[in-house]
């Protein structure tokens, strides 16, 4: 299943619920606004304290109809992308299978859900780079935000942490390794813009022109 599709599935998902898929709508009323829509009476959130093991999410079925559960602890910046990882594997219609591809799948959906690209490109619009404003309208944090850019609207960028890079937009641009794009990340050169993460100041974002 490729990208584009992910990116229409989301769209056609919010239309289906009711919403607006240029307006971000949080997880939690999309899943539970889906949960009235098929019907089902079980809890759509659960907190229940071994059920997850060492996993902050899961999606489990009791008597046939599905819950999340999420682990109390997880912040709502991170729960939010969880329950719609979760969510997005009933969309698919396809349970855990212990697949990288159906992991990554429901990741990119997830992210889909958390912000239809209508979304993205209306936010851009208004904020340009300011992640935080974004941010703060989808309940994501600002690395969530740069690469939800980069997916969404196809900017060449490299999001990068002290630990890893990772890059996003166009399939035929291509990042050099890694050495090569930190030693941007501390002297970015011509057609780079360095973009600062406040909630996370140990990361930056590079964007080509």
């Amino acid at each position: 299943m490729d990208l584009l599709h992910l990116e229409s599935l989301a769209i056609e998902f919010y239309f289906r619920l009711g919403f607006d898929p240029a307006e971000p709508t949080d997880t939690f009323t999309l899943a539970k606004r889906y949960w009235q829509l098929k019907g089902w009476r079980s809890e759509v959130i659960t907190r229940p304290p071994s059920l997850l093991g060492d996993r902050p999410a899961c999606l489990w079925w009791l008597r046939d109809e599905p819950s999340i559960a999420l682990r109390r602890t997880v912040a709502i910046e991170i729960a939010q992308h969880m329950v719609g990882h979760e969510l997005s594997h009933l969309i698919l219609e396809r349970p855990h299978d212990g697949t990288v591809m159906l992991e990554r799948q429901c990741d990119y959906l997830g992210a889909c859900l958390m912000a239809p690209r209508p979304a993205v490109a209306r936010m851009f619009k208004a904020h340009g780079w300011k992640l935080r404003r974004i941010a703060q309208a989808v309940v994501a944090t600002e690395t969530w935000v740069s690469l939800r850019l980069g997916e969404a609207l196809g900017f060449p960028l490299a999001a990068i942490s002290p630990k890893l890079v990772r890059t996003r937009g166009p399939e035929d641009f291509v990042w050099p390794d890694e050495g090569t794009i930190r030693e941007f990340a501390r002297q970015p050169g011509p057609g780079l813009t360095k973009v600062r993460i406040s909630d996370q100041p140990a990361r930056i974002v590079l964007v080509a022109d």
